[in-house]
């Protein structure tokens, strides 16, 4: 299939024989250097525009939607919190057409397991240990086995059919029915009583909050688990549930209390007197009162929807922003509507921002790992995964700072099932019904390894935690995060002896 590269139309076409072997001189000559500084761009880009706006829109359209929480948490949570791997893998297999697409997704969960776990328990663990809830991250390992054990069958051959594309997209489907009747599993389990509301997404500080957002753009709070595993979690011990009969939507944390008004001593000289421990007396509020009470309660519900960054727009020359503020985030802060105000129009743009951010992302890599002489399927591995995941990271952090880092490890293998059955078998499905089979010639074995690593970074940690007794220690976030360590200067070992040969030959159907 035809690639469409932008820098090739940019900066000229890329032809390198070797290790900076190149063409061009600019390639040749610290031009590579340039390409990573705008890859680590737009991982920043790419981060900034799902937390700021593409999460908040998802989940102002699903404040009112009366459905599970787990299913919403395995549906519409896991589409914000993975929304940046999928472009990346639509790109991969039907725009710029090469492995990098299949490494990002094998690299992101490597790099979810081993770091961001680990940094949950280095920066959760100072003080104790933490007591992990073993039902949602057993059952989230059986369904990554499951879709791993897929990937691997699917590949064998080389060759990706679209029903089989098809199959991982039904297995998902599978896994939200689970998600689904996942309360009533918990229930005929007795880890739940009936009468319980236990849902992660009812109690999760937003994204919004916990990331800090810039005083310039309060949104409302996103999704409660937006950069959470796929599949809403339960609560940790101790946690404070909804009782029965009670709201499931929390009050926003980032909505304003109302002033209160100073009080002047006619004021208080003529508020009526109670008796000491009697009620106070109801007062009927006058007209004028209840007027300038409504007002003071919609200025603060418009503050806290994001009202007064369209009054700061209007009262901004144009060109302001870009000398302010982050060129990207100026233009998204210039074009994308109100998350909180249109949500479906703020979905749309964000979700076409980072698509664009996504195709940028995979058009440096590719040309930095041909002037380097790294596959994309290693720059997938250990750079494009780890890059996805900056959002997930911080998140994890702040989320462990909080005290909610039980639930965050509990549900880290959630979003690995989304990305493998989603993320891989959506592309692989539209392109080969668009073109015929995606085919990766030469790469099988390379693919098992990865898959192999992945499977044993789980698998391994899965069992550690469950000797543990599920807990995790400090000791064990700090070595898991040296494993990390050392699986990527292992491979970057490995590449410099040859063991991964530059092979980037990805077809589909007749277009070769």
């Amino acid at each position: 299939m035809e690639t469409w590269s932008f820098l090739d139309i940019v900066a000229g076409s890329c032809s390198c024989r070797g290790f900076f072997d190149c063409t061009l001189p600019i390639d040749n000559y610290g031009g590579v250097f340039l390409w990573l500084a705008a890859l680590g761009y737009m991982f920043k880009a790419l981060a900034t525009v799902c937390v700021e706006y593409f999460a908040p829109s998802l989940d102002a359209m699903t404040e009112e939607v009366e459905v599970s929480p787990d299913l919403l948490g395995a549906t519409v949570v896991a589409l914000g919190a993975s929304a940046a791997e999928l472009c990346s893998t639509l790109l991969a297999t039907l725009v710029l057409v090469n492995a990098a697409g299949v490494g990002l997704i094998l690299g992101s969960g490597i790099f979810n397991v081993l770091l961001v776990v680990g940094l949950t328990g280095v920066v959760a663990c100072k003080e104790g240990d933490l007591t992990i809830l073993w039902y949602p991250l057993f059952r989230d390992f059986c369904f990554y086995f499951v879709a791993m054990v897929e990937f691997g069958v699917i590949v064998w051959d080389e060759q990706v059919h679209w029903w089989e594309g098809l199959i991982m997209l039904m297995t998902y489907a599978a896994y939200c029915l689970y998600m689904r009747l996942n309360r009533r599993i918990m229930i005929r389990l007795r880890l739940i009583r009936k009468e319980e509301v236990r849902s992660v997404t009812m109690i999760q500080a937003p994204v919004s909050a916990s990331l800090g957002k810039s005083p310039e753009r309060q949104l409302s709070p996103p999704f409660s688990s937006s950069f959470r595993a796929a599949g809403a979690g339960e609560m940790p011990p101790g946690a404070t549930t909804p009782m029965p009969g009670s709201p499931a939507k929390p009050v926003s944390p980032l909505k304003p209390a109302t002033p209160a008004k100073p009080r002047t001593g006619e004021s208080m000289a003529s508020e009526p007197r109670s008796r000491p421990g009697s009620s106070p007396p109801v007062v009927p509020l006058s007209p004028e009162a209840k007027a300038t009470d409504d007002a003071d309660a919609q200025a603060a519900d418009d503050l806290a929807a994001g009202y007064d960054i369209v009054a700061a727009k209007e009262s901004q020359s144009p060109l302001a922003p870009f000398f302010t503020h982050d060129p990207l985030a100026a233009l998204w802060l210039a074009t994308i509507p109100t998350p909180e105000r249109h949500c479906f129009r703020a979905s749309i743009a964000a979700l076409f921002f980072v698509a664009c951010c996504s195709y940028m992302m995979l058009d440096l890599s590719n040309r930095a790992g041909a002037i380097m002489r790294v596959p994309p399927l290693v720059m997938g591995l250990f750079v494009l995964g780890p890059g996805t995941s900056l959002s997930k990271t911080v998140y994890a952090v702040a989320v462990a700072r909080e005290g909610d880092g039980a639930v965050e490890v509990a549900n880290t293998l959630g979003s690995g099932v989304f990305d493998i059955l989603v993320g891989l078998g959506l592309p692989w499905f539209l392109g080969g019904l668009a073109a015929g089979p995606v085919g990766f010639e030469g790469q099988r074995d390379y693919f098992l390894a990865a898959l192999a690593m992945l499977g044993a970074v789980t698998f391994g940690f899965l069992i550690w935690i469950s000797a543990k007794k599920w807990r995790l220690t400090w000791h064990t976030g700090v070595a898991m995060m040296a494993i990390y360590a050392v699986l990527f200067w292992g491979n970057f070992a490995v590449l410099l002896a040859g063991g991964w040969k530059f092979v980037d030959t990805v077809t589909s159907g007749t277009l070769r």
